[in-house]
């Protein structure tokens, strides 16, 4: 009988005595608990959407410790609101917050952004012009999965969404984007706008003023030059990811089923 209690302290002894050389990462509370000795957020980064509520998905060394609590604490309430109870945070406005986690047993820290952003909404009958992408999409060289939302911006906002999709055999993706601009126009005549002015360089984000090949149309207004923007963002991972290429809206269709437009993320 005293055999295994014999060993017990031996194998005990030898435990202590490694983890005294730094050779094991992890110590012993006075109660005989395993103490954690590192503590991570899952993401450095995080994208999500107003409304949205996450799960913040901590790692432990060793993964076998004791005591799990965390204590979160977010920059700014007004983007990110924390729920202490169940360890979540919720996304309640616009913009970049830090949320900051310290370990409640051996106070160790740690902290990721966040940046929420308005929901990818779309009112397509409310604009005067498209440009149509038939396009194959692909991230890190892979086809994309209908998992992924999918979306066409100029600046931020969304003027196109799109899903994988399958039309005559041919997997692709469909984008409709849509703009009251053309790239080699101007802003066009509208009724019932009498009291709009019509804009002018400088008004638009993305004017640059430096390219003559466009030329002003014969509307009124003034030269506008939208750049479309193509954002792919993973809602299960949290992750937003963009296509380094931007287009210049042009009212055209681009690719066609025997040759679709690539876009790669």
């Amino acid at each position: 009988m005293r055999k295994p209690i014999f060993k017990f302290f031996i194998l005990l002894a030898v435990a202590l005595q490694v983890a005294s050389c730094g050779l094991l990462d992890w110590d012993l509370d006075s109660d005989g608990s395993i103490i954690v000795s590192s503590m991570r957020i899952k993401y450095d980064t995080v994208y999500v959407m107003i409304g949205d509520t996450v799960p913040l998905q901590m790692s432990f060394q060793p993964d076998t410790v004791n005591i799990k609590d965390i204590f979160i604490q977010s920059s700014d309430p007004g983007v990110i609101w924390v729920d202490t109870v169940s360890n979540r945070i919720e996304a309640v406005g616009k913009g970049w917050a830090m949320v900051y986690v310290e370990s409640v047993s051996a106070q160790l820290k740690d902290s990721c952004a966040v940046y929420v952003m308005p929901s990818w909404n779309l009112t397509a009958e409310a604009y005067v012009y498209e440009t149509i992408f038939y396009a194959q999409v692909t991230k890190g060289g892979l086809p994309v999965g209908s998992d992924l939302l999918l979306g066409a911006f100029v600046g931020d906002e969304c003027r196109g969404l799109a899903y994988p999709q399958s039309f005559h055999g041919v997997s692709m993706t469909l984008f409709r984007v849509g703009s009251d601009v053309l790239s080699h126009g101007t802003v066009p005549d509208l009724p019932n706008d009498e009291d709009d002015e019509p804009a002018t360089p400088g008004d638009n984000e993305y004017e640059t003023g430096e390219d003559d090949d466009f030329e002003e149309g014969g509307g009124q207004g003034e030269l506008l030059r939208e750049q479309i923007e193509f954002r792919c963002y993973d809602r299960a991972n949290y992750q937003m990811y963009r296509c380094p290429v931007r287009v210049p809206f042009d009212g055209e269709t681009h690719g066609y089923l025997s040759n679709l437009y690539k876009i790669e993320f």
